[in-house]
């Protein structure tokens, strides 16, 4: 990778690498019809947060991204990209049943470097928006 394209671990040429990317599906005659990529662990904040399983769909997104997350995010929660995803039922110690949830948040800024990335020209077409 050359330099200038990363810094830190953080995209800081959205341009310069949408452009490597596209002419190495070029050199390599690879056709993408979807594109999927990750941020770094480190830019991410994950927890598994255990949440009352008698909350019904609504309930529990409300609970998960308007209340707990605030007690895990160190940013304020218009700055993040914030979604999460059931893993399972368990009991707690008391015997009350609840639901692990998954948790993710990412800076917005980190987020959209990526998203400006696979914006950009060839990548538009096959490039789904955040979820």
């Amino acid at each position: 990778m050359p330099e200038g394209i990363f810094e830190e671990g953080k995209i800081i040429d959205s341009p310069g690498l949408a452009e490597l990317i596209q002419e190495f599906f070029a050199e390599h005659k690879i056709k993408a019809k979807k594109i999927a990529t990750a941020v770094p662990m480190r830019e991410a904040i994950i927890r598994i947060i255990p949440v009352p399983a008698e909350l019904d769909e609504a309930e529990l997104r409300d609970m998960v991204l308007n209340h707990e997350a605030a007690l895990y995010l160190p940013y304020p929660r218009e700055e993040v990209d914030l979604d999460y995803q059931k893993l399972g039922f368990f009991e707690d110690e008391d015997g009350i049943e609840k639901i692990q949830v998954l948790l993710v948040a990412t800076r917005r800024e980190v987020t959209d470097s990526y998203m400006d990335t696979f914006g950009q020209g060839n990548f538009r077409e096959s490039f789904s928006h955040r979820g």
